[in-house]
């Protein structure tokens, strides 16, 4: 009896590990879009600024800290946008999978041709930032280039899945081409 007992115990726990979404966290709304578009039910997605929230000062909640430390992988805009409160969720979460340099650690300004990029900033020049406009998701094409590296990221995370979220990029290109 305990021998079918294992045996069962088992193959559920295959069955579940065999289906697991890699959970995702991602800082801003449009790059949680992206994941969702792109992973499907793969991917299980928290994203942790509203729309109706001005991402450059949010605090770092309990929450947003409790979400990294269950993630696969970090999400986030980059160019120094989420700077009040990205540093200090990545270190509090004790993932190490999140960690700068780790896979779980995706910087999406990474993919972008950064504009309005200043070599001298000081106070005097009013609110600037100084690795250059993170506000990047306007551009079509940037927004091709940060999708182009999800859908790679995803299939390094579930190597299981990888035609399914290079098919899913495809159809989002398609459709990012019917764009005016």
């Amino acid at each position: 009896m305990k021998k079918i007992f294992f045996m069962v115990f088992g193959l559920l726990l295959t069955v579940t590990t065999a289906h697991a979404a890699i959970h995702v966290v991602a800082t801003l709304p449009w790059i949680g879009s992206i994941v969702r578009e792109l992973g499907g039910d793969k991917v299980q997605v928290t994203v942790l600024v509203k729309p109706s929230q001005d991402p450059h000062i949010i605090d770092a909640k309990p929450s947003f800290i409790l979400a990294a430390r269950k993630a696969d992988v970090f999400m986030y805009n980059g160019l120094d946008l989420e700077i009040g409160y990205l540093p200090l969720i990545v270190e509090s979460s004790r993932n190490a999978k999140l960690q700068p340099g780790k896979p779980g650690n995706f910087d999406c300004s990474r993919f972008v041709t950064v504009v309005e990029k200043n070599s001298t900033v000081d106070r005097s020049l009013g609110d600037v930032h100084p690795l250059g406009n993170p506000h990047y998701q306007y551009s079509p094409t940037n927004v091709q280039r940060v999708a182009e590296g999800i859908a790679d990221r995803l299939a390094q995370l579930d190597g299981t899945h990888t035609e399914f979220f290079q098919l899913r990029l495809k159809a989002f290109s398609e459709n990012m081409k019917q764009l005016p």
